[in-house]
């Protein structure tokens, strides 16, 4: 992939991020994460994403910024193979951010079909 390829994903993710309604109250992602938490829920994720469960859209948006800009050598410190085509990577980090985080949004709202994706992948049965 080329960088001019990862600079369209992340532009095309920053827009659907705009695009999404809000659900950034404090106490309702502190609510949602306590309760993911509770399940062991973990996004699966390319690159470390600390405090993913508990991030606002603005945080998002940053991380999609940050992601996008991390160099070569950023990439290799995260244990990434030398040679890989961290473009291709980091846009795959990108769109998972962006899919896990109109889950976290669905959950906020306590959606019941959202709760059910989590209820199906991280409880006994």
């Amino acid at each position: 992939m080329k960088e001019k390829d990862l600079q369209r994903v992340s532009e095309e993710a920053q827009r659907e991020l705009q695009g999404l309604e809000k659900a950034d109250d404090a106490e309702n992602i502190r609510l949602t994460r306590q309760r993911l938490e509770g399940l062991n829920y973990v996004p699966t994720l390319i690159i470390p994403t600390p405090g993913f469960l508990s991030f606002s859209s603005f945080d998002l948006a940053n991380e999609i910024k940050r992601v996008a800009a991390l160099t070569d050598q950023e990439m290799v410190a995260e244990n990434f193979e030398k040679g890989s085509d961290f473009a291709d990577l980091k846009a795959r980090h990108i769109s998972l951010l962006l899919y896990h985080f109109k889950l976290l949004v669905r959950l906020r709202r306590d959606e019941p079909d959202a709760w059910d994706e989590v209820d199906e992948l991280f409880t006994d049965d």
